[in-house]
């Protein structure tokens, strides 16, 4: 039985779901923690225009609009095709656009033969003249736009952009468990309406968690906004499934806790190296630098260089230079 093999468990495990990883947890309190995707939660949403509620509730309009965009999805937004191009304050040239096969994704590419890359959270700073952003490598940016890009409202665009995709600000964390705790508990013809909370608490298991920004997949951003629901199994609770067959879904002692990973909220303070594309014309100029610098120092004395590529992050001008060279590189 599943519920008496997983409170023996005392191990940190992963087995797989239907909808994505299932991921167990034991806690100090030697709990089991299961957590799982919310597949019907965004069609929930839509179903209850759960932004009128949150709006009824005091949430701030820009947040009550983000929510609404995410819920509604990209055919509210009239960029399905957005392509948002600018060199940055870095001289970068970078741009926005739609990614994936059913193009409901974000992408960023930077350098002008930069494959894009998904956007998983974005955040406009700086009185709205940059922007935060977090790919899917986990890599984090800061892109600061010309004024004029920021007159033409296009970081507005991409942020919109963004939202419709299912990429909301943290400051949604909050409105957004609450109502998805809404959904898990509410019970329909004697259920839950979510398929695997009512296979947890059939088995005994309370709703303990919910995790903002835990499955940021395409698929997780789309239809659960990408939270998901932690189910336990604690010791001293065989109540919770009697709690469930009367009708009440059972929820840990103290309330849900919501809860978002710390690395999660960290941004940068200026751009990280690692993206931009080195110009060809660029390469050149350096090796001559360098060729320069070896005729120099070799009228004076056998002395070595040290060249180091501090561009690039990848060290692609160093290989370049080694190549045009014939040095050694390390």
């Amino acid at each position: 039985m599943i519920q008496a093999r997983l409170k023996a468990s005392a191990r940190r495990l992963l087995c797989t779901g239907h909808h994505c990883a299932r991921t167990i947890l034991c806690t100090k309190t030697a709990e089991t923690v299961i957590l799982e995707s919310i597949p019907g939660l965004v069609l929930w949403l839509r179903q209850h225009r759960a932004w009128e509620f949150a709006a009824a509730r005091g949430l701030g309009r820009p947040f009550v609009a983000a929510l609404r965009r995410a819920v509604q999805g990209q055919g509210r937004v009239s960029e399905k095709d957005l392509s948002v191009s600018f060199v940055d304050s870095d001289g970068d040239q970078v741009h926005f656009l739609r990614t994936g096969s059913d193009m409901s994704c974000l992408g960023l590419s930077i350098g002008a033969h930069s494959p894009p890359k998904r956007i998983t959270q974005l955040r406009v700073a700086d009185g709205g003249n940059a922007v935060l952003v977090r790919l899917e490598d986990g890599l984090a940016v800061q892109i600061v736009a010309p004024d004029e890009v920021v007159e033409r409202g296009d970081l507005v665009r991409v942020a919109q952009a963004a939202e419709s995709s299912g990429v909301l600000p943290i400051e949604l964390k909050d409105p957004v468990s609450s109502m998805c705790c809404d959904y898990l508990c509410c019970m329909h013809r004697g259920r839950s309406p979510d398929d695997s909370a009512h296979r947890h608490f059939s088995n005994g298991a309370i709703l303990h968690s919910l995790h903002w920004w835990a499955d940021e997949s395409p698929q997780g951003l789309q239809s659960s906004l990408g939270l998901l629901a932690g189910f336990s199994y604690e010791a001293g609770r065989e109540d919770a499934t009697n709690s469930y067959l009367l009708g009440r879904c059972p929820t840990r002692q103290g309330g849900v806790l919501f809860s978002v990973a710390e690395e999660r909220t960290a941004w940068p303070e200026a751009r990280l190296a690692g993206l931009r594309y080195t110009q060809t014309g660029l390469l050149s100029t350096v090796i001559e630098i360098l060729q320069h610098a070896m005729c120099i120092s070799s009228r004076k004395e056998d002395r070595d260089i040290l060249f180091v590529d501090l561009g690039s992050g990848d060290g692609r001008v160093v290989d370049a230079v080694v190549r045009g060279l014939g040095w050694r590189g390390e």
